[in-house]
């Protein structure tokens, strides 16, 4: 292959500014060994020359692969199916893409084999760091994460120990949010129906709507998926709720047709509050009353928190602010 055609290399570089192959290597990889005017020098050849370092031999020699693992402990169409993991996903990507960095997503169908991924990337120097979703009640990942070195951040969720830093949401406010614009409404019989309850934020929900409604029978569990959210509004309806909670739009969306079939209008009937926001819920009939939740700025922050995470080793949480209900058509006023 001629010269014209060949990808420049470190030798190149070296050779043109007249230096060894070692010092350039400090230079182009930021470390101490050269002076200032050297490695000014070596960063403008290797920009003229079009130079990129090889990406496989870095790794291997245990330099940053530049990726961000993410495991879901869903299926991918679970994953696929819900507004706010797209949205959040956008967010994530928008932050690493800024530091050059790509992102590795991977499902896992428990926390035993999510725990298995994270320790096979972490041998193979795969990812500079993991983002963790949907922490549990008692979740085993934080400390092992800890455990082996792996650079890790919560998102939208908090752990009692404080191993790793923290994007927080203030899932407790939001519901009790949500419960106060509902009984200023005139709304005092009120279900809600939610996802797994094994999960952190869902239990914090939970905890908050029982204290402030007394009527734990109320409280419907689901998988979120929309069988259970159809079967669960079928539940809720004999409590003859004025009002249901959705903790998403998938839930909300089979339990809206349940709600059809069972001949029950909204909002006249029953009215309807859904955790997340849709990009349609303008549209909907009638137009979905929502909480303001930002999931996109949920995962650019969370991107931008890791990689500071991953350069700084500094450890801390970061409380999001409270999301806002937005008042629509799908909620009627008894008051």
């Amino acid at each position: 292959m001629s010269s014209a055609h060949r990808s420049p290399t470190l030798k190149d570089i070296a050779a043109r500014v007249g230096i060894s192959e070692s010092a350039a290597s400090l230079a182009l990889s930021g470390k101490p060994g050269v002076s200032d005017q050297t490695r000014q020098n070596v960063l403008a050849v290797a920009e003229e020359m079009g130079w990129t370092p090889n990406h496989a031999a870095r790794v291997l020699s245990g330099g940053r692969s530049e990726t961000i693992g993410l495991v879901f402990s869903r299926s991918a169409e679970d994953v696929g199916s819900e507004t706010f993991f797209l949205q959040f996903l956008t967010g994530l990507q928008e932050a690493l893409s800024t530091r050059g960095y790509g992102l590795l997503s991977q499902t896992a169908n428990s926390p035993e084999e999510e725990i298995a991924i994270y320790r096979k990337w972490k041998r193979a120097n795969r990812v500079d760091g993991v983002v963790l979703l949907d922490l549990k009640t008692d979740d085993p990942r934080p400390q092992t994460l800890f455990d082996i070195g792996l650079p890790a951040l919560i998102a939208g969720g908090t752990d009692p120990r404080e191993l790793l830093p923290e994007i927080a949401a203030r899932d407790s406010e939001a519901m009790q949010g949500i419960i106060e614009f509902l009984q200023d409404k005139g709304h005092q019989n009120i279900a809600y129906i939610c996802g797994d309850t094994t999960l952190a934020h869902i239990a914090r929900r939970a905890q908050k709507f029982q204290e402030h409604c007394k009527v734990p029978a109320a409280i419907f569990p689901t998988d979120f998926s929309a069988e259970q959210g159809a079967a669960s509004t079928e539940a809720a309806l004999q409590t003859e709720p004025t009002a249901i909670i959705y903790d998403n739009e998938v839930l909300a969306m089979s339990g809206m047709a349940t709600l059809h079939n069972q001949q029950k209008r909204v909002p006249d009937d029953v009215s309807i509050v859904v955790w997340e926001e849709p990009a349609m819920a303008d549209l909907m009939m009638p137009p979905l009353t929502t909480l303001s939740r930002k999931a996109f700025e949920l995962g650019r922050t969370s991107g931008e928190a890791l990689l500071e995470f991953i350069d700084t080793k500094t450890t801390k949480r970061v409380w999001l602010p409270a999301p806002k209900v937005v008042d629509r058509e799908s909620v009627k006023n008894l008051a």
